[in-house]
């Protein structure tokens, strides 16, 4: 029993670097039941043999040492296991490995509305450029909009969590920092988990002479090995995979700069370094709408999609409810439809909200126009 945790939780050492949350109490929320357990039965294992040794005759002891092991790994995996936390780390796994499919896929089985399963989620719908057309079908955190944020008093999950979705997103200046603040929380400076996203972020920006150094550290660690000799092979031949051939497509053109805090100033800085970042511009103007931040979104509208996006793409509908909601009166709402070309369903489906408003239902209408942005505000506003 304690061979097998000790050889499936031997990843989470090195990738979640629970030893150092061990050392550092302030970090200990990224430690889990199965830590807890692992650590434990390792403790139990040396007792139990050297209780063994020290009686080799006494089978009837050996058995019951045996069996007491067995039972304290139990009960201490029972008391200490945390669900959430464990969901988390799978969660973070899945990113890590870039399978966002797959982390998407575990974020809506989720019941519970995990805060990272929400944030995963966008991200991932924002990856494949159909965030807004998911927006409103799921449940969202009305606080911080699609933007988790990051700070130094944070834990590592979600430092991982923001580090994956910022190279993602191709926000490289804040990877780096994400990057330079996780090195400098762990002991030794020799997480293995960040050294791999230093060695892909140097490869983005072309900086190969820093990714060898990287890549040649990771070369000594028993899980990226493997992948460290790999990518060393690819740097030398010039035969850098697709995956990170598309990250620097979405990196900025221009030097960025941005403060310790993440929000949607530093994704307005990596949108503006590069327009054509659609992922980027999505969490931007979504989280305006589910922070019910109107005016700022038209503006960013009109400077990243009016007469851009919206001629390579078809608006997504939560666009153009919140374009037409803006109106004050029946002449801008013409202008609003005309200029930005609202379909007629939208337009006239925004007519009968108008109506209902005038009725007196207010409490009718989050149900009435449900999955529509005026439905959104309604209930926002009832709220």
């Amino acid at each position: 029993l304690e061979a097998f945790f000790a050889i499936v939780l031997v990843s989470r050492l090195e990738m979640f670097q629970i030893w150092d949350a061990i050392i550092y109490p302030q970090y200990s929320s990224t430690l889990s039941g199965n830590s807890y357990l692992f650590l434990l039965s390792v403790l139990i294992w040396i007792v139990t043999v050297a209780l063994i040794s020290y009686c080799p005759a006494h089978t009837a002891f050996t058995c019951f040492s045996i069996g007491a092991s067995f039972a304290i790994c139990l009960v201490s995996f029972i008391l200490t296991f945390d669900r959430q936390t464990e969901f988390r780390m799978e969660l973070l796994t899945y990113t890590y490995q870039g399978d966002w499919e797959k982390a998407k896929q575990r974020s809506l089985e989720d019941n519970q509305t995990d805060k990272f399963s929400i944030f995963i989620r966008d991200y991932a719908f924002a990856r494949k450029g159909t965030l807004p057309e998911n927006l409103l079908l799921y449940p969202q955190f009305v606080d911080n909009g699609i933007i988790l944020g990051f700070s130094e008093e944070d834990d590592y999950m979600t430092l991982f969590m923001n580090l994956d979705a910022s190279l993602e997103l191709g926000n490289i200046a804040w990877a780096i920092d994400l990057s330079l603040v996780g090195l400098s929380k762990i002991s030794w400076h020799t997480s293995s988990r960040i050294l791999r996203r230093c060695a892909e972020i140097s490869i983005v920006t072309g900086d190969y002479d820093v990714a060898m150094k990287y890549l040649k550290m990771l070369s000594h660690s028993c899980i990226h090995r493997k992948w460290a000799l790999t990518m060393m092979d690819n740097v030398i031949n010039n035969a850098i995979p697709k995956k990170l051939v598309e990250l620097k497509a979405l990196t900025p053109t221009t030097n960025t700069y941005f403060n310790n805090v993440y929000n949607i100033d530093a994704m307005l800085a990596v949108a503006n370094g590069n327009p054509y970042n659609k992922g980027a511009i999505d969490c931007i103007l979504c989280s305006m709408l589910i922070l019910y931040d109107l005016e700022d979104f038209v503006n960013a509208y009109d400077h990243f999609y009016y007469n851009k996006f919206d001629r390579l793409v078809k608006v997504a509908d939560v666009y153009q409810e919140a374009l037409v909601y803006t109106a004050n009166d029946s002449a801008q709402f013409e202008e609003i439809v005309r200029k930005y070309k609202i379909d007629k369903d939208i337009a006239d489906r925004y007519l009968q909200f108008i109506q209902a408003t005038d009725s007196g239902n207010s409490e009718l209408l989050p149900q009435n126009f449900e999955s529509t942005y005026w439905g959104y505000v309604s209930a926002y506003k009832l709220n």
